[in-house]
């Protein structure tokens, strides 16, 4: 009999030489043939065994032997001030924006923008958004420059939904500038949706405040300067 491969094969061969050894006695042989036979029919059943193993399950062994699937984790977690307790994500409410207007944004002004950028500056214009007007700048040229908007919101997990809606976490990289913020920033080859002319965006948020910028340069360290400087002189 050719036994299957299992942690007891070793008793059966230790129970097959003993019974070798006893049929070498002339008057005890039926004996040890009983015996071996009583063993044999003691040892503990295969599929307990093979539970032991770390192999592969055989077909019909207990499914204590089946390893749980594991779950996957995310790349990148949504920061700890937007959690809801809900499975269900916070998004931000997409609006159409008013027409813009010509004024000088009243919390940035142009000449910083200019320093910022590197870029001579045209006239601005407004665009009527709460809390604060969105900010667009010109070149000197009359070209599109960079835009900057402020949010508000009723509790920190959309604020961050504000900046997630314009900076696609999938899409994009983490960003914590300054201290105590986080959000992303992303190029922008074929621009976005409002500013075609748009190469970089740089966003964050802390608590029920947010602040995303744009420009027409694709080093989005241009765009961060903007939102650091827009953060500072309105406290947020």
């Amino acid at each position: 009999m050719i036994a299957r491969p299992h942690r007891s094969s070793n008793v059966m061969v230790v129970v097959a030489a003993a019974a070798v050894a006893l049929t070498g006695c002339t008057s005890a042989a039926p004996e040890a043939a009983t015996t071996t036979r009583t063993v044999i029919s003691t040892l503990p059943p295969l599929t307990t065994l093979t539970i032991t193993t770390g192999g592969a399950t055989p077909s019909g062994a207990p499914s204590a032997t089946t390893a749980p699937s594991a779950t996957t984790a995310s790349t990148r977690s949504v920061p700890s001030s937007t959690a809801t307790g809900s499975a269900t994500p916070v998004t931000a409410p997409t609006t159409a924006l008013p027409a813009p207007i010509s004024g000088d944004c009243p919390y940035f002004t142009a000449e910083a923008a200019a320093e910022l950028t590197g870029q001579r500056t045209g006239p601005g214009e407004l665009i009527a958004t709460s809390p604060a007007p969105i900010c667009v700048f010109t070149r000197s040229d009359g070209g599109w420059l960079a835009a900057v908007r402020v949010f508000r919101t009723p509790d920190a997990a959309s604020a961050a939904a504000a900046v997630d809606e314009r900076i696609p976490i999938a899409d994009s990289s983490p960003a914590d500038d300054p201290t105590g913020w986080t959000g992303g920033y992303l190029g922008l080859p074929t621009g976005a949706r409002q500013y075609p002319d748009a190469r970089s965006v740089y966003g964050v948020s802390k608590g029920t405040s947010a602040v995303v910028a744009w420009t027409n340069q694709a080093q989005s360290i241009k765009s961060r300067r903007i939102v650091e400087a827009v953060i500072g002189n309105l406290q947020l």
